[in-house]
């Protein structure tokens, strides 16, 4: 099975995943930082999980914090037009037009040129437009429109990348 496959099978076997309170989450537990938002922490866990993290490692659990994977994906050249989506990449969102990521998930489709959404999977969302879309409750597939994503961090740039860099510890 290719790795973006395995990426998008891993997040869908996460969707109904329910955080406790104040935050409380699997994700947050196994990057060492609970009780905080943790969409980052997802993403993060997922890639872990397939043996992808150098990926996506601006730390030794990913990334925590979605300014910090844009600044690092730039630095890398790791970025990608909205309208060349596939799925496995990692899409960061923003909903008030600052520009500003303040969430991100894990694309599960191309981009539909004719509806301008994207099929996702995303940890500490909620499941439907009311509520918090960046602090919610748990893991959810969601049709985001693409107008809400500021960066597309493409798998196979940041997989190429690692392994360039990597020899001894190809991601495969």
């Amino acid at each position: 099975m290719k790795l973006a496959d395995r990426i998008i099978a891993r997040a869908f076997s996460q969707v109904g995943y329910k955080e406790g309170p104040n935050n409380e989450n699997k994700y947050g537990a196994w990057a060492g930082m609970n009780n905080e938002p943790w969409c980052a922490m997802f993403v993060s866990w997922v890639f872990s999980c397939e043996r992808a993290l150098g990926a996506i490692a601006t730390d030794s659990h990913g990334y925590a914090y979605c300014p910090t994977l844009l600044s690092w994906a730039k630095q890398r050249h790791l970025l990608k037009s909205i309208r060349n989506i596939t799925p496995g990449d990692i899409l960061l969102f923003c909903w008030d037009d600052s520009g500003v990521p303040e969430h991100t998930g894990i694309a599960t489709s191309i981009y539909d040129p004719r509806s301008h959404m994207i099929l996702t999977v995303e940890g500490n969302t909620g499941g439907n437009v009311i509520g918090s879309q960046s602090n919610g409750d748990g893991c959810y597939k969601r049709a985001r429109p693409a107008s809400c994503v500021v960066a597309v961090v493409s798998l196979d740039l940041a997989v190429a990348y690692w392994n360039r860099n990597n020899p001894s510890k190809e991601i495969i």
